[in-house]
């Protein structure tokens, strides 16, 4: 069986791991990009080495009220934890994705 690959729905960037249980993830430059629906800089991690999501505004690290919901070039998105630690971010709206 051949090696699948997934295309950032975002830029376009061939070549990344394929994840069923994330089909629109985007890549981590497009990720570095999430932005707040009135366009501030966003940062995903988790809370500890245990897992937990936090989001905060980058540009002064108070909590970030939207939970995951941001946007990346003007797309809908959503970031969560990933199933076995760190942050995943997708497109909003692909079935399949959060």
């Amino acid at each position: 069986m051949a090696d699948r690959t997934h295309v950032c729905p975002i830029c376009g960037t061939m070549g990344l791991p394929a994840m069923s249980r994330y089909p629109a993830y985007v890549c981590h430059g497009c990720a570095a990009r999430a932005r707040s629906a009135d366009g501030r800089p966003l940062r995903f991690t988790n809370q500890g080495v245990s897992g937990g999501f936090l989001a905060v505004y980058a540009d002064t690290d108070e909590p970030y009220p939207g939970g995951g919901r941001c946007w990346i070039d003007g797309i809908a998105c959503i970031a969560d934890e990933a199933r076995f630690g760190g942050i995943v971010v997708e497109v909003s709206g692909v079935k399949g994705s959060n």
